[in-house]
């Protein structure tokens, strides 16, 4: 059971990260909106019961010279903050 609720989360999870890629290159969002949203999606398909997580991201576009360039952590734990809030804040 808990395998097949993992696999469900793991299908919502591809299904919106898919969402976000479909943009596309002429996408207006900022790299920072980008990030927010890719959390949003993992925070909403985690299994609820789940602690101890870290979120980790990378980018690759014109920012990077199209090279993988490493996140800064207290970056995604800054929007990590906002975005739970956020959450927060539609479920009330």
């Amino acid at each position: 059971m808990l395998l097949r609720k993992k696999l469900k989360n793991a299908v919502s999870a591809k299904s919106e990260i898919e969402k976000i890629k479909g943009l596309g290159e002429d996408c207006k969002l900022s790299k920072q909106e980008l990030i927010k949203r890719a959390i949003h999606v993992l925070l909403t398909t985690r299994d609820e019961g789940s602690t101890g997580h870290r979120i980790e991201m990378g980018w690759i576009g014109e920012d990077s010279n199209n090279g993988f360039e490493q996140i800064d952590q207290s970056e995604i734990s800054k929007l990590e903050k906002q975005v739970s809030k956020e959450i927060e804040e539609e479920d009330d």
